[in-house]
């Protein structure tokens, strides 16, 4: 019998083509069970591997970046990737707090392998059934190839 490992992602994203797409992307090519958000309707803190998010829409201010990161990494306990249209983001000698920053149009082989290396050293044993169905998870919608996903 093959033990299964469990990644759980998350993907915050006001489009909502690109948080399918970018959900799907993780699913399918990398091996998660991905949650997809919007920034107003963020997931309960729970355990992520890997958390990518785009930068709220608007004018580009860096503080506001980089508060947006801590509160993420502060809620999930994850490493963060921001995936933002903001060039001058790339500018930021921090990368705004976050573990990676790529800017759009996105590279997906990039993603992706950044999303595996982060999350490889946070891989948790996928918890027991009962421990799921305790904090109400939720398999939701299958994305396109039958890799659950969810969208909040």
């Amino acid at each position: 019998m093959s033990s299964t490992v469990h990644r759980p992602a998350l993907v915050v994203e006001d489009d909502r083509v690109i948080r399918y797409m970018l959900a799907d992307l993780l699913s399918d090519e990398g091996s998660f069970d991905v949650t997809a958000a919007t920034f107003d309707d963020l997931p309960a803190p729970q355990l992520f591997v890997v958390v990518v998010t785009d930068l709220a829409p608007g004018p580009y201010r860096a503080a506001g970046a980089r508060t947006w990161v801590l509160l993420l990494r502060d809620r999930y306990q994850a490493p963060i990737i921001v995936c933002t249209g903001y060039a001058e983001a790339s500018r930021e000698p921090d990368r705004l707090g976050a573990d990676a920053l790529l800017i759009k149009p996105l590279d997906i082989a990039q993603l992706l392998m950044l999303a595996d290396l982060l999350a490889r050293d946070a891989v948790r044993p996928a918890p027991a059934r009962d421990a799921l169905t305790a904090v109400g998870t939720n398999r939701g919608t299958p994305s396109r190839a039958g890799a659950p996903f969810r969208d909040h």
